[in-house]
């Protein structure tokens, strides 16, 4: 998947270079995805807007939005099995979430600068 400033998520079939989804709901630069890595057919996406999205691929539809940040998000990323979501902002934030119930489980704090990855 890829985010640009077109405030789209695109999903690609990589080797033939086709564009198989497109994904709106941001409303400003899509700057990080990642894959669900039990469920190929969802990808959590951030943005400038500072909203994090889980996408169905395939439906082409927002499944959750996971809301807290108060900056930028520039890093999303699943755990091994797809259960929670860490995300980072330039709030210098790190916020832990449930992705099926879409709680915060755990905020850290004591980045100086925006977190990156």
């Amino acid at each position: 998947c890829t985010g640009s400033a077109d405030n789209l998520v695109r999903v690609w079939k990589a080797l033939k270079g086709d564009c198989i989804a497109q994904l709106p709901g941001h409303e400003d630069s899509v700057t990080c995805c990642d894959y669900d890595p039990m469920d190929a057919q969802r990808v959590c996406t951030g943005s400038l807007d500072g909203n994090v999205i889980l996408f169905r691929i395939n439906k082409e539809k927002i499944v959750r939005q996971y809301k807290g940040h108060k900056g930028a998000v520039h890093c999303v990323r699943f755990n091994p099995n797809g259960e929670l979501l860490a995300t980072g902002s330039q709030d210098k934030k790190i916020m832990l979430w449930s992705v099926t119930k879409g709680t915060l489980l755990a905020k850290m704090e004591g980045h100086e600068g925006m977190v990156n990855c």
